[in-house]
């Protein structure tokens, strides 16, 4: 009888501890939000997710440093206790596998515990089946579509080794499973979403995803597009079997196809699917999860990626729509919530991503490479027909081509300084011009001479050059030469046009015969 009162006076205080500690953390969540009132709602956001990053609960709160790291802060303290963190679990997990087996019994459906096997066996991690060593990292069940994807964007952004056998188990075995057992379409698109904004995830596992979206585009039940799905029950909760679009399903395709498959995206199934996304926006601008369905933050966003990346007609308007729309679901202290979404920080990120894009900002956590972006936009969807790149001492043979052209294409679509000098003024100028040589631009002309690698931002502009050369995109670029000075990255193969005696109209035509072959 002693012995339970003191079990239940045991209980009872741990209890106790456990209500001062939470208590202790409701009063400095309550003061936090007091502290930020008054602040713009994007200060705001920066501002929640620096608290996010500073009181990490969860293996989902991780996605609070990728935003942090990917607006450039440090974050050192917190990567080294994460890391910290992530040895202590990896060790725990492999001792307690080496201790006592978990073995799922599939005759019966039931986990069965049998004894460990050898520390030595288990500490090879790779190769030891994850039904036997778990996973160090975990999640609530609503984060079962996002967590492995949160964790690959934290290896890639907060720059963390010495898990690497974690992340390759990770990735053969998830392989194993798409390619021979398949997805289920609807909770797929929302994974190969999550996965597809992690470029560790597409480098490691680019086949296996490569393979999900194939069986997400195939519709089923007769249906002529794979988002339209059957659902069982409608909006009001009732029984009632119909066919319904599911908009982030769509969103999730458009996505996919331009970040697993940038160099070659189905461009067609994309045309459908950003034309029902851009069909399916309410009026104020928010997209729903199901055709009929609520309001959803998440499903705003996730198309607010679709329509941004791909730029169809329209895009602006509904983009401007949708990011007005977030704005105003902001909670007051400074992040998002959603009904089913996977966790406040992950959608929260989501949104300031979809946000980003909408509002034409190169910040965003998916892409590391040029302007924070690594995608490939198709060239008929880029902002800029033209771009020219070239050192002040050849401005007054550039100027009158770029005045051609402008006459030819429009101002807009072509990109000259001294046309846009408004937009240039800003900071961090060097990222911004090379996302625009990078990505925006369906022809790049680079006008060479003996001081274009000297000048200074002809090399940042070059840097996006050569990165396009690397990747094997020589159709976005068009090389002018004025002398026969060398230039690194350009070998006696490369083809030139050589401008010395060529009138401004003759080069005019070569740039627009150019433009019209990237349409073939």
């Amino acid at each position: 009888m002693k012995r339970q009162r003191k079990k239940s006076d045991d209980l009872a205080k741990a209890l106790a501890t456990l209500d001062a500690a939470y208590s202790k953390q409701r009063a400095t969540y309550r003061q936090f939000v007091e502290s930020i009132q008054g602040q713009q709602p994007r200060a705001k956001a920066n501002a929640w997710m620096v608290f996010a990053a500073d009181n990490i609960d969860t293996y989902g709160d991780q996605e609070a440093l990728v935003y942090l790291r990917s607006r450039g802060h440090e974050c050192g303290k917190q990567i080294d206790e994460l890391v910290s963190d992530w040895k202590r679990a990896a060790q725990q997990q492999i001792e307690n596998c080496a201790k006592d087996v978990s073995v799922y019994v599939l005759e019966t459906g039931e986990t069965k515990r049998e004894g460990g096997i050898p520390l030595a066996k288990v500490s090879d991690v790779k190769n030891v089946s994850p039904y036997l060593l778990h996973n160090f990292w975990g999640g609530r069940d609503e984060q079962g579509l996002s967590i492995d994807a949160t964790m690959l964007r934290t290896v890639q952004w907060c720059e963390i080794g010495g898990f690497d056998e974690w992340w390759e188990r990770l990735a053969r075995t998830t392989t194993q499973d798409v390619i021979q057992g398949g997805i289920d379409s609807v909770p797929g698109s929302f994974w190969l979403f999550n996965m597809s904004r992690s470029d560790y995830a597409i480098e490691l596992m680019g086949r296996a995803l490569d393979r999900a979206l194939e069986v997400i585009e195939l519709p089923s039940n007769g249906e002529p597009y794979p988002w339209r799905v059957m659902r069982e029950w409608n909006a009001q909760g009732e029984r009632a079997s119909c066919s319904v679009d599911h908009l982030p399903y769509a969103a999730a395709i458009v996505f996919a196809n331009l970040r697993v498959r940038s160099s070659q995206p189905n461009d067609s199934l994309i045309r459908l699917a950003t034309e029902v996304i851009l069909k399916a926006q309410d009026e104020d601008g928010a997209w729903h999860c199901w055709a009929d369905s609520h309001p959803s933050v998440e499903a705003t966003a996730m198309c607010l990626h679709a329509v941004a990346l791909w730029r169809p007609r329209g895009w602006e308007r509904a983009g401007r729509k949708g990011v007005k729309w977030l704005w105003s679901k902001q909670e007051r202290s400074g992040c998002w919530l959603d009904r089913g979404s996977p966790d406040p920080v992950y959608l929260s990120v989501l949104v300031l991503d979809a946000l980003n894009l909408a509002e034409g900002r190169q910040e965003v956590t998916f892409g590391k490479q040029v302007g924070g972006q690594n995608l490939t936009v198709p060239a008929g969807n880029r902002r800029f027909k033209v771009a020219l790149s070239f050192p002040g001492e050849l401005r007054g043979r550039v100027e009158p081509i770029a005045d051609a052209l402008a006459q030819r294409l429009g101002k807009d679509k072509v990109f000259y300084d001294r046309f846009h000098e408004a937009e240039l003024a800003r900071p961090n100028l060097d990222v911004y011009l090379q996302a625009i040589y990078h990505d925006q631009s369906e022809i790049v002309a680079v006008f060479l001479c003996e001081d274009y690698i000297k000048k200074e931002w002809c090399g940042l502009e070059w840097r996006a050059v050569r990165d396009l050369i690397k990747k094997r995109r020589d159709q976005d670029l068009m090389l002018f030469r004025t002398d026969s000075s060398p230039v690194s990255g350009i070998l006696s193969i490369d083809g030139y046009i050589d401008v010395t005696d060529r009138p401004c109209d003759e080069l005019v035509q070569l740039i627009l015969a150019r433009l019209s072959m990237t349409k073939l």
